[in-house]
């Protein structure tokens, strides 16, 4: 017996599968009593059908090894009462406290929106360098946008950044068959080994090569003078005569010693050739050149900032001929969506104000009290949803080298990282042991789309899809008893019932 599923892993929220149907809850709850259920019973790796994704699978297969199938405290076992206890605890006990992470689903982020208001608390949910500053241009100037299904249905030409290989699988499978299409991967000369699951540089160092047949094209130009340069060669094709944009420079081709005429003129020409160009943003496109090295640091925060802007201009001169479309693919549009529904921000936002309002926070700004508080005090206790396959994914957060970060170098481009006493971490089964027994209180709790019910928004934020389970777990056994949003409302609760 089988039954549609959404795959969560991936923006994309491939709703064209198939599941086995859930193990039932009475084989769960005597295979527990007995301790005899093989995890694999649970989420096997061949339990989906469809088409072949190695994301899906990868993820799949990382939660059918998982071994953390209770909670923690303080590195040791421990009952759900005693571990939501001891996380409420912290949690009233500190002047501070901070809900972050990921939230792929509606209920999910709901949740984790009414938890901070509740505790007063800051509210950091998590996006990427590129998709933070695309969505602050956006807001700011406009752009025309498109949906996935449009791209699919009407675009001549699609220009991806970013490695849709890693991010998104399935991507060109599913909406880009037949339509020409190009990828650049925007990743510094001097840079660790790429990701696992990246796709491989184009072969030899022709960019004319690569835009012509589609192969993906690593530029090692950062992005701000790349589209700078970009949109200069767009405002000088043959149609406009003179040019009539001053805003890009050639000198902006040659750029580090290295001359990069031939990957823009490519490029534009590949863009110039179409009538309905779609350029699509994957999640982490410029996150490697955010905060790089020396001679890269332009790309602060403001920096990435103004590659949004100059991102929303390409868009625009492509409109002057023919028609432009940008669709970013967001992970957490979900999360995006409820916030901005609930609290009328889609960023991070304060809670701590008196009466509770949501007040707009900068990356890295210190509340308002926090100089008066001792180091220790101003530490707050520290709300993060982590499922496993948001922390080994490109979803939430990439390093300077590109790759896929988790919770330990998360910590370092987080303004208020957790020591290990005051980190309450919701992950599953799949976490790092390393990484549970770290946290104060670790939760293996249930997520839609694995283990729970629940909704989700495809990545370019138009599509409301149905999350299923994989399997069907008795919620009164001692592994998953809380999904992700439940155990939020109880440590919210919990924590206000304790505060003095």
């Amino acid at each position: 017996m089988t039954a549609p599923w959404t795959c969560p892993f991936c923006p994309l929220r491939c709703d064209d599968l198939v599941r086995d149907a859930p193990v039932r809850d009475d084989v769960v709850r005597d295979a527990l009593v007995r301790d005899d259920l093989v995890r694999d019973d649970l989420v096997r790796d061949d339990v989906v059908r469809g088409a072949e994704c190695p994301k899906r699978d990868r993820h799949l297969g990382d939660l059918a090894g998982g071994t953390l199938l209770g909670p923690l405290v303080a590195g040791r076992p421990a009952s759900w009462a005693e571990a939501l206890q001891a996380a409420a605890r912290r949690l009233g006990d500190s002047a501070e406290v901070q809900v972050d992470g990921f939230a792929g689903d509606l209920q999910t982020a709901r949740a984790a929106v009414a938890t901070a208001a509740a505790l007063a608390a800051t509210l950091r949910l998590d996006s990427t360098a590129t998709l933070s500053a695309v969505a602050a241009a956006t807001a700011r100037d406009g752009v025309t946008a498109a949906t996935l299904a449009d791209v699919r249905m009407h675009a001549d030409r699609v220009l991806i950044l970013g490695d849709p290989h890693a991010q998104a699988p399935r991507l060109a499978e599913r909406f880009l068959t037949g339509i020409p299409q190009q990828i650049l991967h925007f990743r510094p000369a001097v840079q660790g080994p790429a990701p696992p699951d990246a796709a491989a540089p184009a072969p030899g160092s022709s960019a004319a090569h690569a835009a012509s047949d589609g192969a993906p094209l690593d530029v090692d130009i950062a992005p701000l003078p790349w589209l700078r340069s970009l949109l200069w060669r767009l405002s000088q094709q043959p149609e406009t005569g003179a040019a009539e944009d001053k805003r890009g420079s050639p000198a902006a081709e040659t750029w580090n010693g290295a001359d990069h005429t031939a990957t823009v003129e490519a490029i534009a020409g590949f863009l110039e050739s179409g009538r309905m160009r779609a350029v699509i943003v994957m999640p982490g496109a410029f996150d490697a050149w955010a905060g790089a090295g020396a001679g890269q640091s332009e790309l602060g925060e403001v920096g990435m900032g103004e590659v949004g802007t100059w991102l929303l201009r390409v868009i625009e001169r492509l409109n002057d001929r023919g028609r432009g479309v940008l669709v970013s693919l967001d992970p957490a549009a979900a999360a995006r969506q409820s916030q901005l529904w609930l609290t009328g921000f889609s960023g991070p936002l304060s809670f701590a104000a008196r009466p509770v309002e949501p007040l707009l926070v900068g990356r890295g700004e210190p509340g308002a009290d926090e100089a008066d508080r001792s180091p220790e005090a101003a530490r707050p206790v520290r709300v993060r949803l982590q499922p496993s396959w948001a922390a080994s994914s490109a979803s939430s957060a990439s390093g300077p080298d590109g790759r896929p970060i988790g919770l330990e170098s998360a910590e370092r481009t987080n303004p208020t990282p957790a020591a290990p006493d005051s980190l309450v971490l919701l992950g599953d089964a799949a976490t790092p042991p390393a990484v549970a027994h770290r946290a104060a209180v670790f939760l293996p709790v249930r997520w839609p789309g694995v283990d729970a019910s629940g909704t989700t928004v495809r990545g370019d934020s138009t599509v409301t899809l149905p999350l299923g389970p994989l399997v069907d777990r008795q919620r009164e056994g001692p592994a998953g008893e809380f999904t992700a949003a439940e155990a939020l409302q109880r440590l919210a609760g919990q924590a206000v019932a304790a505060e003095p």
